[in-house]
Formats: C-alpha cells, structure tokens, sequence
C-alpha cells in the first residue's frame, strides 16, 4: 500500500487521472468564459474578446476538436 501512495497517481491509475485533470480543466474554462463573457459580449472590452477566443481554442484542443497539424510541402521549381 505504501508504495501506491507513493507514486504519483498517474502511474497508478493512467486513464482516471486524466480523466479527473480533463475534467478540471474543462470546469476552469467554463468558469473563465462565465467571468469574462458578458464583459466581452455587452460591454465589447476587446481583451476579455480576445481571453474568449482563446477559451474556445483550449477547449476545442482538449477535445480533440482542432485538426492535427499536417505536413508542411514545399515545391521548388527545378
């Protein structure tokens, strides 16, 4: 028993924690959006806007949402 606590709970249960961190993160961006999105929507304050894009970003990637990021092609001419 010593030795689980230890350890740092990803080690020992993998899927739990990240579900418990994902789970975190997402309620602390909601709480973001509710403090900041009626000042960047009524009041148009252009930097809780901007905090309001970034928000919806870090939530689309924890998510999975954002396409992964594909192979940059340069084609020269010869």
């Amino acid at each position: 028993m010593k030795d689980a606590l230890d350890r740092h709970p990803i080690e020992f249960d993998r899927d739990a924690y990240l579900r418990r961190t994902l789970a975190l993160e997402l309620i602390r961006l909601d709480q973001l959006e509710m403090a900041f999105g009626s000042k960047a929507i009524v009041d148009r304050d252009v930097a809780s806007g901007v905090l309001m894009v970034k928000i919806a970003e870090r939530r689309a990637t924890l998510l999975g949402l954002n396409a992964p990021l594909g192979h940059a092609v340069h084609v020269g001419a010869a």
